[in-house]
């Protein structure tokens, strides 16, 4: 065949393609994006043939060239790489984003399918060249020794593994045979070739944070190299992308999900990820003018065997700083993100609610001049990332007071829902409506075949002294609110989404589904307005009467949140039960 697919992101609609002629040769992405399946595929029998919503919760390792929507696209590139030939329609499309494209369509006989080829250059002109960002971090702790600089056209593509990440070889780099079978003539070492095509200034800001860590053995390493690419549009070289190691055993998300877990994890090994994980949190925030972590899940902990005992280690990844997901993020972090949400240009319709939001937002960020819209998605040199639900908590850290742990509270949150992860052996904790609701085939039938508890914070396999540190670490999460339950949300089953709470086997409509989500988002938003006029009250930002007196009639979730432990207390108890167990 002509074509590959390497895989797909978690949308389901945009699929990472590899022509023959561009392996083994420097990386060029070639992205394949499908319209929704109600769009491309006018009748219901076409969408029952391919299955196009298969691509969106692909897993345990099945590629998505097993997939029938994987083969029909395969079929729709083969057939349109052999018109190429043709006389092609070309002309320069100027995108809303302000890039420029070259775009061709072809199409053939009665055949539905049109696909068009589209060239962007925005990726190039937000490149930043090495001299600037060395001259940008001067003065910041930012260490480039051993770091080697190189040209992208060294780089040699082996295949596609995330949306973000490519294996690659360096050409002239002879050690070793490869380590990755997928990677031609096995030449080289198998590197990670991490290069974000949108929203570049968070790929800066990880490098940014990997040059100023010290090396830690749980935490990923310093770049092995810089690559830099020479932009089509005044010549000039800009910063692409890095190379990190590769880890061929996967990440914890794919060990969490194997059938065996229970079986070939003992609790040591478990235990021991624990412990691990914490020492990286704890690392990571020693930085202290930008470290922290907000991004923890089982997808950004990669594993490492030590050779001498036989064990896993776990290494974590992902130093974008960009924010987590809704199931992950603290309830303070996540409300806070919803609002912004509606403050945006895209949420709430203009008016009087969507104006005080903006306010209370400004006065809690402490910037009178803040809006969603302002932001520009080029880099700029700054610290602690461009998530300012989480700048506002490095902010209190740095002028320390009643503040300065909220913080490591915050990322204390996310290790108890990584904690309960390992020890129950689930790689989903499902609260809510979140990316992870569309990848989770049906989380009753898993369940019930795997033997697995269902969702956070049900226990099954975790000894209770475990369990009372998980609730500890994750005091104010909505799951454990018995007197105002969080509602339930929506699942899949079969493809469809489904009101969570629905009873097995009985057919729901699009009505019933889509009134499940909005009474889940009424109470969510509902808890976001109530949490930031205890934000404010916090801060002495309230000022009328009825706001401060609405917000001392309820119990705080900002006492709660003081009541998680610290990095250090963790440590300590994992240490202890260790000895127990």
């Amino acid at each position: 065949p002509t074509w590959r697919l390497d895989g797909v992101d978690p949308t389901g609609r945009r699929f990472f393609a590899t022509p023959r002629f561009a392996r083994d040769k420097p990386p060029l992405r070639i992205d394949v994006y499908v319209p929704p399946a109600e769009e491309f595929l006018a009748s219901t029998s076409a969408q029952a043939v391919i299955r196009p919503w298969e691509a969106i919760y692909r897993r345990r390792g099945r590629g998505v060239e097993e997939f029938d929507v994987g083969r029909w696209l395969l079929r729709v590139l083969e057939r349109w790489g052999g018109e190429l030939d043709m006389d092609m329609d070309m002309d320069m499309d100027m995108e809303g984003s302000g890039e420029e494209g070259i775009q061709g369509r072809s199409r053939r006989g009665g055949r539905r399918e049109e696909v068009a080829l589209v060239a962007r250059y925005g990726v190039e002109k937000g490149m930043v060249g090495v001299e600037r960002l060395v001259k940008m971090w001067d003065g910041e702790g930012v260490c480039w020794k051993g770091v080697e600089v190189m040209e992208w056209e060294r780089l040699r593509f082996g295949r596609q593994v995330h949306e973000v990440i490519s294996l690659v070889t360096v050409d002239g780099d002879e050690e070793g045979g490869g380590g990755d079978e997928a990677l031609a003539g096995g030449r080289g070492v198998a590197m990670v070739f991490k290069s974000v095509l949108q929203e570049q200034r968070y790929m800066y800001n990880e490098l940014k944070m990997l040059l100023s860590l010290e090396p830690h053995p749980n935490v990923i390493s310093r770049p092995i190299g810089v690559v830099t690419k020479k932009g089509r549009f005044g010549g000039r070289r800009g910063v692409c992308g890095f190379l990190l190691e590769w880890f061929p055993l996967g990440s914890l998300r794919e060990r969490l999900l194997r059938d065996d877990y229970d079986a070939t994890t003992s609790m040591a090994q478990r235990l021991r990820w624990a412990r691990q994980v914490t020492e990286a949190f704890v690392h990571i925030n020693r930085h202290e003018q930008a470290g922290f972590y907000p991004d923890l899940k089982p997808d950004n902990i990669v594993l490492r065997e030590d050779r001498d005992t036989g064990l896993l280690d776990a290494v974590l990844i992902d130093l974008e700083q960009r924010g987590g997901w809704f199931a992950w993020s603290p309830p303070e972090v996540a409300y806070v993100e919803y609002l912004e949400m509606l403050a945006d240009g895209s949420g709430l319709p203009d008016g009087e609610l969507k104006e005080e939001i903006k306010g209370q937002l400004r006065a809690y960020y402490e910037e009178p001049d803040w809006s969603p819209e302002t932001g520009s998605q080029r880099y700029s040199n700054a610290t602690g990332g461009f998530s300012s639900p989480w700048l506002a908590l490095l902010r209190q850290r740095q002028a320390g007071g009643e503040g300065k742990d909220l913080l490591e509270r915050a990322q204390v949150f996310m290790l108890g829902k990584l904690l309960w992860c390992i020890l129950e052996g689930q790689a989903m904790v499902r609260c809510g409506i979140d990316h992870e609701t569309l990848q989770d085939v049906d989380p009753e039938y898993e369940s019930r075949r795997s033997g697995k508890v269902r969702a956070f914070p049900d226990f099954r396999r975790t000894p209770v002294e475990l369990r009372e540190l998980i609730r500890a670490c994750t005091a104010g999460a909505p799951e454990w609110n018995t007197q105002e339950p969080r509602l339930p949300g929506v699942i899949l089953r079969g493809g469809k989404l489904y009101p969570a709470d629905w009873p097995v086997g009985l057919v729901a409509t699009s009505g019933d589904t889509r009134a499940a989500a909005k009474r889940f988002w009424a109470q969510e938003v509902e808890r976001a307005r109530m949490f930031m006029g205890e934000l404010l009250a916090f801060r002495g930002m309230l000022q009328e009467p009825s706001q401060l007196a609405a917000s001392a009639s309820r119990p705080g979730l900002l006492k709660q949140v003081h009541t998680r432990p610290l990095f250090s207390a963790i440590l300590n108890e994992l240490t202890r039960i260790k000895g127990c167990v």
